[in-house]
């Protein structure tokens, strides 16, 4: 199943003395001589991140970039000569301004809010997913609070939080899972097994990544050459995942740039694909615990030594009105702001507003597929795709790009032929029956036949009226 499916834009500003814009973000360059180990780069650059409240990135091998405000220049300065003194060759920049980088400005605020919902008690996995977890054997199959959060720099000093709240269960993979009995039996006595082929028992995903893979062996101590200690380090530091283990799981990834076998703690390695969506009862509840408890944490948040932010607006999107509204578990989201006069620039598709006296309504069904006519493609046997959404046929430039298997024309279209169009979009409402005990082989069925020979009517009209319009552009 499918999870952070809603989304909701939350715009935050931090708060200053006066009206003036915020004050750009600075920047130190640390350059690095030779190559170095990048995971003892993670690890410092995560440490000192946390320590003093600012973004410290590495961009190994060459470099690290320590991006903070005004008034913490004292401390990156530290922050350089730390990382300079640790690496040999190291040379610390001159102090700049970040200009024209709103991407280097999102990665700085996206590493100052890792920092902070590590404080707040998260957990940080994949790619830019939050849990209230530590994945602890205790909390195994139990319904726990999970956000997916893009961060990006917005307009008028903005930062931008695209978050999509949720909930989760996890069960970690045993060795009694995927192994025989005579199998544990052999991994009591030598303390190692190999698996014999890949299936549905043996697939996994691997914390902190939620890489996709199959376990193919176990092991009491890691092979000659693993050391996991940097590993775990880096775990705990940048992920805040710690746990207790007493042997090691193999793992085959199956996908990314490397396939190779790898060696992890055995509380790291999860069942199917990691992070499986809680049941239905208590999913919206738990969803919005999580969007509440990120909503709190934003304002509590002294971001970069400037000040609290101030919560502008939240909107809704992804959620339109062609998919039923689930309303079983909706709160209210309190607001400090209501929409502001750039708000209608989000580039996102069908956002509605939530403010202070409206409901955020998550939905958490899976979306149906759309609807494909055969004796249309019969019809016509041409490839036909309209650029623009059937949605926004009636607004907008009339003109749209319809591209066959040969070149590609632009068609006018006219107010008959948009009404023509939008016979073509499918409905999924279905009508209530008056009399149950009424059978369906009596009215029903001559009611749905009536129904499907005038869809199909509708549909050889409207692929007529393209091949005309196509002849014309010819």
């Amino acid at each position: 199943l499918a999870m952070f499916l809603n989304q909701v834009l939350v715009r935050a500003v931090p708060v200053t003395s006066s009206s003036a814009p915020s004050p750009p973000f600075l920047l130190r360059q640390v350059s690095f001589s030779a190559a170095v180990p990048s995971l003892d780069l993670d690890i410092l650059c995560c440490r000192l991140s946390r320590r003093h409240r600012l973004a410290c990135l590495p961009q190994s091998p060459a470099d690290a970039l320590v991006v903070y405000q005004r008034c913490q220049s004292h401390a990156a300065a530290e922050v350089a000569s730390e990382i300079a003194a640790a690496f040999t060759g190291a040379s610390v920049g001159e102090e700049e301004e970040v200009v024209c980088s709103g991407s280097l400005v999102a990665k700085a605020v996206e590493c100052g809010l890792r920092c902070l919902m590590l404080e707040r008690g998260w957990s940080f996995v994949g790619e830019s997913i939050y849990v209230q977890s530590t994945f602890a054997v205790i909390e195994e199959r139990t319904d726990l609070c999970a956000l997916n959060v893009e961060v990006r720099s917005g307009l008028n000093d903005d930062y931008e939080f695209v978050v999509s709240p949720d909930a989760f269960r996890f069960t970690a993979l045993k060795i009694s899972d995927v192994a025989s009995s005579s199998v544990i039996e052999t991994f009591q006595q030598i303390k190692e097994v190999s698996l014999d082929g890949c299936n549905l028992q043996t697939a996994c995903a691997i914390l902190p990544t939620l890489q996709e893979g199959h376990v193919i062996g176990f092991s009491e101590l890691p092979p000659s050459g693993q050391i996991l200690d940097s590993f775990t380090e880096l775990c705990s530091v940048k992920h805040g995942v710690e746990t207790n283990y007493s042997y090691h799981a193999a793992v085959k990834l199956t996908r990314g740039a490397s396939c190779e076998k790898q060696w992890l703690p055995s509380p790291f390695v999860l069942q199917g694909p990691g992070l499986q969506p809680s049941p239905k009862s208590v999913r919206a509840s738990k969803a919005m615990s999580s969007m509440r408890s990120f909503i709190e944490s934003l304002k509590a948040w002294n971001c970069f030594g400037q000040s609290q932010l101030v919560i502008k607006e939240q909107l809704v999107v992804n959620c339109t009105a062609t998919l039923p509204t689930w309303d079983k578990a909706t709160s209210k989201l309190a607001m400090h702001t209501a929409r502001t006069e750039n708000s209608e620039d989000l580039r996102l598709v069908h956002p509605s507003s939530v403010t202070k006296d409206q409901s955020l309504a998550l939905d958490f069904r899976t979306p149906k597929p759309a609807v494909f006519s055969s004796s249309a493609a019969k019809f016509c046997n041409t490839k036909v795709e309209i650029a623009q959404s059937l949605d926004d046929a009636g607004t907008g430039d009339d003109t749209h790009s319809i591209k066959h298997g040969c070149q590609s024309q632009s068609v006018v279209l006219t107010s008959s032929f948009k009404s023509q169009i939008t016979l073509l979009k499918p409905s999924f409402g279905r009508s209530k029956r008056a009399d149950k005990n009424k059978t369906w082989f009596s009215s029903d069925r001559v009611k749905l036949a009536y129904q499907n020979h005038h869809l199909e009517i509708s549909l050889k009209q409207a692929m007529l009226i393209l091949l005309i319009h196509q002849v014309q552009v010819f």
